[in-house]
């Protein structure tokens, strides 16, 4: 008789359904989430980010007046905002702006620097003058530099090269013909003359107001003044008849006659529409006041 075959007791392990697989995962995802958000981490530091390093901008002078003009015309001219339509080589602690008409903007007086030379306390030294427009035309400024070569015809041998420092404008014009007229002094390096030369503003711009001698030759309005052994030039402003004149007083000694002191002339020049204009017969007059005793 045939031995009955052994059943194996051990059951056969059946695969587990896959909703429990999921079942595991999630658990665990929710365990690695605590632990990471309450165990001390200890993580390798994230690499540096590296920082974009900005470029230095060689801005032109209309670029950073243009910028500066974004928000509109500047209401007060301040030692700030003056300095910020300055050009590059100017001295930047020392600037003076003079407020013009609204239609007309501002000048900005300021000294410039020079190749090679280390400035002076305020500009004062080792710089040559600077005189700035700037004018709003509706969207920025535009800003135009006067040249302090074109008054070199009027002042007999003084180059602009000799002149030195921050250019000084009257606090008052005169107001002729629609035109302010601002008498400006201008400083000479290791010189105590000086040069008083004349500046015209009116809405169409500005420039060196001109002048036409008694000999007929028209220069800048321009003159060096000051007093040495044989020579002294002194210079007045009047007004007379209605007319606002600039009188030159130049004296002459007789280094034989030193004891007669200066001998005295006066050139009269008032403003005629658009340029000084010489008078002859108001200079004769002065001339003769200054001979009497």
């Amino acid at each position: 008789m045939a031995r009955p075959k052994k059943r194996n007791s051990r059951k056969k392990r059946k695969d587990s359904p896959w909703w429990q697989w999921l079942l595991i995962a999630l658990i665990a995802f929710g365990l690695y989430k605590v632990l990471d958000h309450y165990l001390p981490e200890d993580r390798a530091p994230a690499p540096p980010q590296k920082k974009s390093v900005a470029q230095p901008e060689n801005k032109t002078d209309s670029q950073k007046a243009l910028e500066t003009s974004a928000a509109g015309p500047i209401k007060k001219f301040s030692f700030e905002e003056a300095q910020k339509l300055l050009p590059k080589e100017a001295y930047p602690d020392n600037v003076q702006p003079t407020e013009l008409q609204p239609t007309q903007g501002a000048l900005l007086a300021y000294a410039k620097t020079v190749d090679g030379k280390t400035p002076g306390p305020q500009g004062q030294k080792n710089t040559h003058p600077g005189l700035r427009w700037v004018h709003w035309d509706g969207k920025e400024y535009e800003p135009r530099d006067l040249n302090f070569k074109d008054l070199e015809t009027a002042l007999g041998g003084v180059s602009a090269d000799q002149m030195e420092g921050m250019p000084h404008l009257a606090e008052h014009p005169f107001h002729e013909s629609g035109a302010d007229i601002y008498p400006t002094r201008i400083f000479l390096k290791d010189d105590n003359h000086e040069i008083m030369a004349y500046l015209k503003v009116d809405d169409s711009g500005t420039s060196w107001a001109p002048l036409k001698h008694a000999s007929g030759k028209k220069m800048p309005a321009a003159f060096v003044l000051g007093t040495t052994a044989e020579n002294s030039r002194k210079i007045r402003h009047r007004k007379q008849a209605g007319r606002q004149y600039i009188i030159i007083e130049n004296g002459t000694l007789n280094e034989f006659k030193a004891y007669e002191g200066y001998q005295w002339t006066a050139q009269a020049y008032y403003w005629d529409k658009d340029h000084f204009a010489y008078d002859p017969d108001y200079s004769k007059k002065l001339t003769e006041a200054m001979g009497k005793p």
